[in-house]
């Protein structure tokens, strides 16, 4: 299956947000976003909590099954399921990865250290 350069910058947003931030959700859904962030970023347990909880809250369940695929490393995963999520959902999800690290992973006290 060839990639789309809509995949892949839709891909290096969410790697590049995950790395950047270092990086119990009552779904099935959402506890696998949190496993897949747990165990694929370092970011911590609570930080995965809160992007689950965004990502329940904001995405569609394709877009969030999209982004726990993508989250997980299951790249022909994620492609495949990206052609069953809107072009607007993809980037309400890209969105939502972009601003993880404020939202969820950095704390106000870490902020102050970094000015």
């Amino acid at each position: 299956m060839k990639t789309s350069t809509l995949d892949r910058m839709v891909l290096v947003l969410i790697v590049s947000a995950t790395s950047a931030c270092g990086a119990g959700s009552s779904s099935s859904g959402g506890s696998q976003l949190v496993a897949a962030c747990t165990n694929n970023t370092n970011a911590p347990p609570e930080a995965c909590e809160c992007l689950a909880k965004g990502a329940e809250a904001n995405l569609s369940r394709p877009a969030l099954a999209w982004l726990t695929a993508a989250l997980s490393g299951d790249t022909a995963l994620a492609v495949k399921l990206k052609d069953d999520v809107p072009i607007a959902d993809l980037l309400e999800a890209s969105t939502l990865m972009m601003n993880f690290a404020e939202r969820c992973a950095i704390p106000e006290t870490a902020l102050s250290q970094i000015q």
